[in-house]
């Protein structure tokens, strides 16, 4: 049986030559109607485009082939590799992307409790919530309901006993509960009086494109919708659905102008072209959850909503290099960004250690 590394290179190899091929049958067409070429090159990708290819269509068209929201992703993942970007400490830690929210003006579920799992687990009481401050998505997350019942939040599992929150915790994540970096907090209710749903806003520098609502109790569902709130299905493989469409709070006026005007806000404080942005909808606004500059699934959108918010993704990158170059100052994000910056220095002396003649050891 060929290696799983014989197979990629063959899949490479292949790809490499269908790349060339469609090159091939684009020069051919070049000879003909110019409206067949123009066609052929806005549907072709990016790599397939040679460089007078690129030239045409970008002098008679649009270079729609450079749109991909996915492909915008992995540059910026890339971008963040070689340097520091202004995300870096973005969606880290969720008690820095609440300093950053607070700091901007945007409402917050109290905190009633920071630090270790073990007390953390003492200060639980009805109505709050268990957190892991640096962890994917709901893994490790728990609300203790109005009843005393305890909830998995990211299985919908009920809890017996603090020994299960542990052991489900340990699962969760990988590993046992570390006894540093965890969160009680007050317990966001929506307006039916269980735990609020979760709305996450896709936002481009003021632009929200895409909200998605979550249920975690009883049951966990999924809906997405535009930002003129129309239901869309725009991924390949969409998670649990509502049962009951109409039963969404978006659906049924739960996200007024008012949430939406504190989601593009927010985003309008952050010099990036994108950020998801997760809130809790409480009944009279959105409570700031945390931040996510690379979401989950983003590599399976289907291929028309990949381009919608791949050109998203640029025009927001066109808006905020205008604003920039204007000298729009972020004065939220460069306070947070100092302080975070100080801290890594901080980190970095005390790891390194004094030398033999007093100095840090850490990298400049």
């Amino acid at each position: 049986m060929p290696s799983p590394h014989h197979e990629l290179d063959r899949a490479l190899d292949a790809r490499g030559a269908a790349s060339a091929e469609v090159r091939a049958l684009l020069d051919q067409l070049a000879e003909g109607d110019p409206d067949v070429y123009l066609s052929a090159l806005s549907a072709a990708a990016p790599e397939d485009l040679t460089q007078p290819a690129m030239s045409h269509l970008a002098r008679r068209g649009e270079l729609v082939p450079a749109d991909s929201f996915w492909r915008s992703i992995v540059s910026r993942r890339r971008k963040k590799q070689l340097g520091v970007l202004p995300e870096q400490f973005l969606g880290v830690d969720k008690s820095w992307d609440r300093e950053l929210a607070t700091a901007a003006g945007v409402p917050v579920a109290e905190v009633l409790f920071a630090g270790g799992f073990t007390q953390s687990l003492a200060h639980l009481r009805p109505g709050t919530v268990l957190k892991p401050l640096r962890a994917n998505e709901s893994a490790g997350v728990f609300f203790v309901l109005g009843d005393g019942e305890v909830v998995s939040v990211a299985t919908t599992e009920r809890l017996g006993s603090i020994a299960d929150i542990r052991a489900v915790a340990a699962r969760q994540l990988g590993g046992p509960p570390k006894e540093h970096r965890w969160r009680v907090q007050e317990l966001v209710l929506g307006a039916d009086g269980l735990p609020a749903r979760d709305v996450k806003a896709y936002c481009f520098y003021g632009d929200v494109a895409l909200l998605v609502e979550i249920r975690r109790f009883p049951r966990v569902e999924y809906a997405y919708f535009t930002a003129d709130l129309q239901p869309v299905v725009p991924g390949h493989k969409p998670l649990p659905a509502f049962a009951d469409p109409a039963d969404t709070t978006l659906d049924r006026g739960g996200l007024c102008p008012a949430k939406l005007a504190q989601a593009r806000a927010l985003s309008l404080e952050l010099p990036v072209p994108f950020m998801r942005i997760d809130f809790h909808n409480a009944p009279d606004e959105l409570v700031f959850c945390e931040f996510s500059s690379v979401p989950s699934r983003s590599d399976l959108w289907k291929p028309e909503y990949d381009a919608l918010l791949g050109r998203l993704y640029h025009e927001a990158e066109v808006r905020l290099t205008a604003d920039l170059l204007a000298g729009r100052r972020f004065e939220h994000w460069a306070r947070f960004q100092e302080e975070r910056l100080r801290w890594r220095a901080r980190k970095r002396g005390a790891t390194a250690g004094p030398t033999s003649g007093g100095a840090s050891a850490g990298r400049r």
